[in-house]
């Protein structure tokens, strides 16, 4: 009896061990899939695979994350419920870990084409909402103090793009829909007298090394321009799964949702997050009232997303891969017009 004890005793000091290595690898490395696919003699995957068997349930994700993480953890001056229920029911703690440690990542999950980016593993809520309707248009003479700012717009993953409307989700190398998406969107904001410019550099010719080439683009905006009330990355989302793209009903005609993305510090130092979070939620309040359930909630993610080079830079998810163009469109103009009421309130 005394033997098995030792031995279970000794396998558990073993395992605490195991697992302390995995969470650190993982916290301090980006061990990326087709990274490791292409070495030919020395696998980091190969090295890597065995933990991700480890077992976990869903309350000892959760209280490994609670301490680092603004969701879980209610960090302060950050509300809970700036998300609908339903995300936080298809984002369980387990798939959370998972984007922590690079390790658990590595065991099988059904993705759809363009969702293995380490800086993007989002699970939004599905389902239609109830018809909203449509407000009255903006009063101009509000927009004056706001026509010095500049709002920008750029893409890091121009590549992706819609099912429905190009066949497929990411256009490797090539610009997708979603350039489209992003140039509707600064039209939309140049016609309710705001000036906005949309970057169109293709960051992702290499997939990889998206963020850092956007980041580059971030920067040179920020030290180029003195009157910035905005920077937003357009993208779309992915959703594994998806049976039905999510819509909402505005002036009789289907929307794609859209979902806010906001970086934290818990990778490495980012000093206007918080500030980003406050805008964010923000915009979703005023959307709420606008057009309810067009702006899905908000989203605090670890990552900085190249969002800390600006107190109001934020990540947008225009619908999923399984919206159409048309839905994605006109979710951009009504986002144009909550984006003003914003600016106008913050001015």
């Amino acid at each position: 009896m005394r033997r098995r004890s030792l031995l279970s005793f000794l396998k558990g000091i073993l395992f605490i061990q195991i697992f302390l290595v995995v969470i650190i690898i993982g916290l301090t490395m980006d061990v990326n899939r087709k990274y490791t696919e292409g070495m030919q003699f020395l696998s980091m995957e190969r090295i890597l695979w065995p933990f991700s068997g480890v077992q976990i349930t869903e309350r000892q994700a959760e209280l490994l994350l609670q301490e680092n993480n603004a969701l879980l953890a209610g960090v302060d001056n950050v509300p809970r419920n700036i998300l609908d229920d339903g995300y936080t029911t298809s984002a369980t703690p387990e798939n959370m870990l998972g984007a922590h440690i690079q390790a658990l990542a590595f065991a099988e999950h059904p993705q759809a084409d363009g969702a293995g980016d380490p800086e993007e593993d989002l699970s939004p809520p599905q389902g239609e909402t109830e018809p909203v309707e449509e407000t009255a248009v903006l009063d101009p003479e509000a927009l004056a103090r706001l026509q010095k700012g500049q709002v920008f717009l750029y893409c890091t993953h121009g590549g992706e793009t819609y099912i429905p409307n190009s066949g497929q989700a990411r256009l490797d190398g090539k610009r997708g829909l979603i350039n489209q998406v992003a140039a509707t969107l600064e039209t939309s904001i140049q016609e309710t007298g705001l000036s906005a410019q949309f970057i169109d550099t293709l960051h992702d010719v290499d997939y990889n090394k998206s963020y850092t080439e956007s980041r580059q683009t971030v920067t040179k905006i920020v030290n180029a321009n003195k009157n910035i009330i905005g920077i937003f990355d357009i993208h779309r989302d992915s959703i594994p799964g998806e049976g039905k793209a999510s819509t909402v009903t505005v002036g009789g005609k289907q929307c794609a949702r859209i979902l806010i993305v906001v970086g934290t510090d818990e990778r490495k130092p980012h000093p206007h997050w918080k500030d980003n979070y406050a805008f964010a939620a923000h915009i979703y309040e005023v959307g709420e009232k606008m057009y309810q359930g067009l702006v899905k909630g908000v989203v605090a993610k670890s990552g900085t997303y190249t969002q800390e080079y600006h107190p109001r830079a934020l990540l947008l998810e225009f619908g999923s891969d399984s919206n159409n163009l048309d839905q994605v469109s006109r979710s951009a103009q009504l986002f144009s017009e909550i984006l003003v009421e914003v600016l106008k309130e913050a001015d």
